[in-house]
């Protein structure tokens, strides 16, 4: 992959160097619309490199911010952004699969900016292909977790 600067923002900054997801409208617009408060326990599903739960965790003070991620070198992006954020101690990077996460219904809020693409042709970069395909993480995948783990009171924003 190419060389990418950090992706500086106001308080913080992103590295995008190793990870297939890179910083896109979509999901900086997430981060920006979604109201976090008063949410107290955030979900980012599909975190890539941790924009969306950055961005979160800056604009609501008591949340605690968990962030899962499949792909390896995405998570150690995320992670490092993590750290070295002024909220580290409020962000949890979880590697692994969200088709297989269950904490209980747990969550106020779940936040996704999910693979859109479904057949086409596909990407002769692997690592590509699996973040922006629905290979791993379909819509009925995510309705799934969001099911297990949101609080009835809870709120879901994706973006479709």
């Amino acid at each position: 992959m190419g060389a990418y600067k950090d992706f500086q923002f106001r308080q913080f900054a992103v590295r995008q160097e190793q990870s297939p997801a890179r910083l896109g409208t979509d999901g900086v617009t997430l981060g920006a619309w979604v109201q976090a408060n008063p949410a107290e326990r955030i979900l980012d599903v599909g975190t890539g490199t941790g924009v969306i739960a950055l961005m979160l965790a800056q604009r609501n003070p008591a949340a605690q911010v968990d962030a899962l991620e499949v792909h390896p070198a995405a998570a150690a992006e995320a992670r490092f952004n993590f750290e070295r954020s002024a909220w580290a101690d409020r962000l949890r990077l979880i590697q692994m699969d969200a088709r297989t996460y269950a904490v209980g219904a747990g969550y106020d809020l779940i936040v996704s900016n999910p693979p859109f693409f479904e057949g086409g042709t596909p990407s002769p970069d692997a690592d590509r292909r699996s973040w922006r395909t629905q290979d791993r993480l379909g819509p009925e995948s995510l309705a799934a977790l969001v099911a297990r783990v949101l609080r009835p009171s809870g709120r879901w924003a994706v973006v479709v």
